[in-house]
């Protein structure tokens, strides 16, 4: 008779697990399309709103897209779209060079064959005078630009590192006779810092304005 109420026992015990684990995956069966909804959402949300940003920012909404980017990076800080575009937007202003150089490396670092990155990169650090990350960053990408571009960044470098009105004049000279490749977009703001520090105002706004438009959307 005991043994009887046992075995009754276990397999009411049995009967009720079976029960509470038919329940359980019944509903997480249910569950389980809408938990993956909700991941796939979650993980394409910040590429939602870097579309957004970068919708407004062809439109020339600006102040919006930088906006839209820096929200698309609180979901994920190491989205590189979203970083190249808000450093390139950044680096537009002298003000926000810094958080541009930021931005570009983060995206640099997931995206190290975009040559556009690395050049805007060495574009800035010659900008702000770091001839030692420029040169660094111009060594890493020898093999995947032109000759002609190298040579210019080269001798952007030496202008702007010149001592006396006489070398920079030489230097500018020098530039002025050469063709600028198609890429030179990428680097004018240090190009024009270079006439503008030689006291070439005119021509460095020059080249502002014939360059500026062509950099903005370079994906």
């Amino acid at each position: 008779m005991g043994k009887k109420i046992i075995e009754m026992s276990n397999h009411l015990i049995n009967l009720d697990f079976f029960k509470k684990a038919s329940f359980f995956y019944n509903s997480f069966t249910i569950k389980l399309p809408i938990l993956l909804l909700i991941f796939l959402l979650h993980c394409n949300r910040e590429k939602a709103i870097a579309q957004l940003a970068f919708e407004k920012e062809v439109q020339g909404y600006y102040t919006e897209a930088i906006y839209h980017y820096n929200q698309a990076l609180k979901i994920n800080p190491n989205y590189s779209f979203a970083n190249a575009r808000l450093g390139f937007l950044l680096s537009e202003s002298q003000l926000s060079i810094i958080p541009a150089i930021h931005h570009l490396e983060k995206a640099r670092s997931d995206s190290q064959d975009d040559t556009k990155i690395s050049l805007k990169l060495i574009d800035l650090t010659l900008f702000i005078l770091d001839f030692e990350n420029g040169r660094r960053l111009q060594k890493e990408i020898a093999n995947k630009i032109s000759p002609e571009t190298s040579e210019l960044i080269t001798k952007i470098a030496e202008c702007l590192e010149a001592s006396t009105p006489k070398d920079k004049h030489k230097l500018m000279d020098e530039i002025d006779s050469m063709e600028f490749p198609p890429d030179t977009n990428m680097i004018y703001r240090s190009l024009a810092l270079c006439y503008e520090n030689g006291g070439e105002s005119v021509k460095a706004e020059e080249i502002v304005t014939n360059y500026r438009r062509t950099a903005s959307l370079v994906h």
